[in-house]
């Protein structure tokens, strides 16, 4: 039994906790190798003062923030999940560059940006059609995929990116998952709800 059909059988009539949840993709082990590379030649910069780094065990790419997700509800959303993911098929995505997010002006972040991928934008736009089909808010922002390796701190004005060069690494998409993110004073606990494997394909779509 998954933690979502454990939590939505606890769940008593009248309560009404709710998890802060997103459903994303997570990176494989060269693409943890290769952002590592990079944090690593970023620290101890100028630049890098300003920053507060993301746990490598935290990286992740978000198809979709879903924000407070009422308990009760988690176990039908991951049976929504399953049943429309079932036949999306293993994809590669293509490290592009490492940016400010979202963008150089007024950034946020420090982020990993990929090449276009119709697979990915496909993916993405078929658990929004889930997540609407389940009775949650429908996104209003356009789909900007990004792996956020950095924030900013609060109140810091970066300075200019150094220059860096970055192995251009092809990462094999193989599963989704559904994540619970905790607040912390220390930063944010995921903790894997749900993963939902993808199916081989013969020829990867790039």
């Amino acid at each position: 039994m998954s933690r979502c059909e454990e939590a939505g059988k606890q769940q008593r009539p009248g309560e009404d906790e709710s998890w802060r949840t997103f459903v994303a993709v997570t990176p494989s082990a060269a693409l943890r190798e290769a952002l590592g590379d990079v944090r690593s030649s970023l620290e101890g910069t100028p630049f890098a003062r300003s920053l507060r780094w993301v746990p490598p065990e935290n990286l992740h790419l978000t198809l979709r923030f879903l924000g407070e997700v009422p308990v009760a509800q988690l176990p039908a959303l991951v049976s929504a999940l399953r049943e429309n993911l079932e036949g999306s098929q293993c994809f590669e995505l293509s490290l592009q560059t490492i940016a400010l997010f979202p963008n150089p002006r007024r950034p946020r972040a420090l982020a990993a940006l990929f090449a276009q991928s119709p697979a990915l934008e496909a993916l993405a736009a078929r658990v929004e059609a889930v997540v609407r089909d389940s009775g949650l808010p429908a996104e209003s922002r356009g789909f900007r995929p990004h792996l956020t390796l950095a924030r900013f701190r609060r109140g810091r004005r970066p300075g200019p990116l150094p220059e860096r060069s970055i192995q251009h690494v092809q990462t094999e998409v193989e599963n989704v998952a559904l994540v619970r993110s905790v607040l912390t004073p220390s930063g944010a606990r995921y903790t894997t709800l749900e993963a939902f494997a993808l199916s081989p394909a013969s020829s990867l779509s790039r």
